[in-house]
């Protein structure tokens, strides 16, 4: 009988195990891609920038620093949060988990709803992607980013369902692991976003 359980244990750390690599294969393999896309995105922004005569553009809208501050920093408390969860998670505070991992998709929804207004206030202000190559870019890079802040938000709602009921610790570990990257993915990129767009 003790055996039957001993060896049960061991299957499930063994399977538990070889899904984790497999899954982190899988978002390595992704996070390359999307790394890609950025890094195109960012040397297009820079041949931009290098060639213009002036940048930004005469007659655009000044760039405004406090909102875009503000959801830098919600992005920061989210991983923070995320952190936070997944730390009670390996200790079996599966109820405590679960409050942080909301509190990091509350601010991951603030991100974008103030995004949002960034943008609107800009458009009435008068950049439009009829401003040219500025306010194109501009759009495109921090737009493209809001998909991957919604695609890090739908990969932590089922984080939030799923790891907590996974069938071996190994596996809950693996599942909170493997979105807390991509997650961190998304904050990283939204970093040189906000230096390229809003600062410099």
């Amino acid at each position: 009988m003790t055996t039957s359980i001993s060896n049960r244990r061991a299957t499930s750390l063994h399977l538990g195990r070889a899904a984790h690599t497999t899954n982190s294969v899988g978002m390595v393999l992704a996070l390359v891609s999307f790394t890609m896309m950025f890094g195109g995105l960012f040397y297009s922004y820079g041949l931009l920038r290098i060639r213009s005569v002036s940048w930004p553009p005469p007659g655009v809208p000044e760039m405004p620093l406090l909102i875009p501050t503000g959801i830098t920093l919600m992005l920061a408390g989210s991983a923070v949060a995320l952190e936070a969860g997944r730390r009670r998670l390996r200790q079996g505070d599966v109820a405590a988990f679960q409050r942080f991992s909301m509190v990091a998709m509350v601010l991951g929804a603030l991100f974008l709803g103030l995004q949002a207004s960034v943008w609107i206030d800009l458009w009435d202000a008068g950049l439009t992607l009829a401003v040219g190559p500025y306010g194109s870019m501009f759009y495109f890079l921090t737009a493209f980013h809001a998909l991957h802040v919604v695609a890090g938000l739908g990969i932590l709602g089922w984080m939030y369902v799923a790891a907590p009921r996974a069938s071996s610790p190994v596996i809950r570990d693996s599942r909170a692991h493997l979105s807390a990257v991509f997650w961190h993915f998304v904050g990283a990129v939204w970093l040189i976003i906000f230096f390229l767009a809003y600062v410099f």
